[in-house]
């Protein structure tokens, strides 16, 4: 489930910037495999990941999210690189938030970041200004770069909670899916 999760915010990543996204070659060990975007020609690179966040022996560890439950904290980062030969300027660094996840208030690095609800994903504002309609939560998160030179990596994260997900309604036997009889 988060691995598709994880796609789709990569594809959210790549979408935001015009960047078409590919999934890294499937790794035979217990981690998820971080996802990797570029466009063709373009200066920007960006590998995404997600950890799940466990406390074991009163010590903060992030192990493999494969197995994310509801209620558990995942931790989504972006690294973003300049493999260009020169200097990019007022870089627009974004980290989608996943659906069926809340970002825990307070948890985004490094600081300074704005935020955009997922009916209105291209507007950005401080997250405490954002206005928030009935489910219609935080849909993504950005930074501005003052100078991203050649080679060089920015990386942010944010830490979000996996919400339960209720089935949708079913139709009742003998009817479709408006409520009329078959």
């Amino acid at each position: 489930m988060f691995k598709k999760s994880l796609i789709a915010a990569l594809l959210a990543i790549g979408g935001l910037h015009g960047i078409s996204a590919t999934a890294a070659p499937a790794i035979t060990t217990p981690s998820a495999a971080p996802l990797t975007a570029a466009a063709p020609d373009s200066p920007l690179t960006v590998v995404l990941s997600v950890k799940k966040i466990v406390i074991k022996d009163k010590k903060e560890q992030r192990v493999d999210a494969s197995d994310a439950a509801p209620g558990d904290v995942l931790e989504y980062r972006a690294e973003y690189k300049n493999v260009g030969a020169t200097a990019l300027s007022k870089a627009a660094i974004t980290l989608p938030v996943p659906m069926h996840t809340t970002l825990i208030e307070g948890s985004s690095q490094p600081a300074g970041v704005t935020a955009s609800n997922r009916n209105a994903i291209t507007v950005f504002m401080s997250p405490a200004l954002l206005p928030q309609a009935p489910g219609d939560a935080i849909g993504a998160l950005r930074w501005n770069v003052v100078k991203l030179t050649p080679g060089q990596t920015a990386a942010v994260s944010a830490r979000v909670r996996v919400d339960e997900v209720t089935p949708a309604a079913q139709p009742a036997a003998g009817e479709n899916d408006q409520g009329g009889k078959k």
